[in-house]
């Protein structure tokens, strides 16, 4: 499992399964090896959705773009 959180606040989001993980992983950027956060915006979790994410995922991460719709630094910890 790995665990999500709104970077700017340490705010945790919840857990998801290593398959969610690995399908950001293929489809959001990482800047370097030691990155660990991914940049969320609505268009990003429709995205997610439409390549199979879990509904907990796109639940998840709808959270954490609540009130900002413009979106949020989503930060993984393994």
């Amino acid at each position: 499992m790995v665990k999500l959180n709104v970077q700017a606040s340490g705010t945790p989001l919840g857990e998801i399964s290593d398959t969610d993980f690995r399908l950001l992983q293929s489809i959001l950027e990482e800047e370097g090896p030691e990155d660990t956060d991914y940049w969320i915006d609505l268009d990003t979790i429709d995205l997610i959705a439409s390549r199979g994410g879990s509904e907990q995922l796109v639940g998840l991460l709808r959270n954490a773009v609540a009130g900002t719709p413009e979106g949020v630094e989503v930060g993984f910890q393994q």
